[in-house]
């Protein structure tokens, strides 16, 4: 491990009861200042083992930190889980940024977390960058012949668009560059549809 002392601090603070980390904001401040200078000093060495496994290495523990403060629900933590899912963001934008399957979750984590603290302007900006970037991806797979598993790197990207999608639906987004959300959904269902039909024969 390249930065042991942040994995320190996270366990000692997914190890406290819900109550304690509400009571220890002080804590989970400092926690994420200190991976925010470290994802700062990563993001400079692009190319080097530094940059990427000490960007995967911080990308986990912003993980595991963010995937604890969302088993209490406090909106009061949304701000915290933001600053959680831009860690990761930044590394993943930096180090990883061509691979749609890593860069979709990431998206959509943050876009949801958004829409729940009312910034529903800037989740959709984000749901919509991610149907404008994963187009792509249906167009790649949408005819093919035989089965992918659902841990396939083009499902995975594939559900990020299919989440963006139906959120901009449920929201009357069809609009604009949105215009055409009725379209993508019928294809992603249709390509569901055939891939369930394959998976029988």
């Amino acid at each position: 491990m390249l930065f042991k002392q942040h994995a320190k601090r996270i366990e000692a603070i997914v190890n406290l009861s819900n109550d304690e980390i509400l009571q220890s904001l002080d804590k989970l401040e400092t926690c994420l200042t200190e991976l925010e200078k470290s994802v700062k000093q990563v993001n400079k060495q692009r190319r080097s083992g530094l940059g990427l496994f000490g960007g995967a290495e911080l990308d986990s523990y912003a993980t595991v930190l963010r995937k604890r403060l969302q088993e209490i629900a406090d909106s009061s933590l949304l701000p915290y889980q933001v600053r959680a899912v831009d860690i990761s963001g930044h590394i993943i934008a930096k180090h990883f940024g061509h691979y749609h399957h890593m860069v979709g979750p990431i998206t959509i984590a943050k876009a949801e977390l958004l829409a729940k603290m009312d910034r529903i302007e800037e989740s959709n900006r984000l749901y919509s960058a991610v149907v404008k970037d994963f187009l792509s991806i249906l167009e790649r797979i949408e005819d093919i012949d035989f089965t992918l598993d659902q841990e396939d790197e083009n499902m995975i990207a594939l559900k990020s668009l299919e989440i963006a999608v139906k959120r901009l639906e449920q929201q009357g987004e069809i609009h604009g560059e949105n215009a055409d959300i009725p379209v993508l959904s019928k294809r992603i269902a249709e390509f569901r549809n055939r891939q369930r039909q394959l998976a029988t024969c």
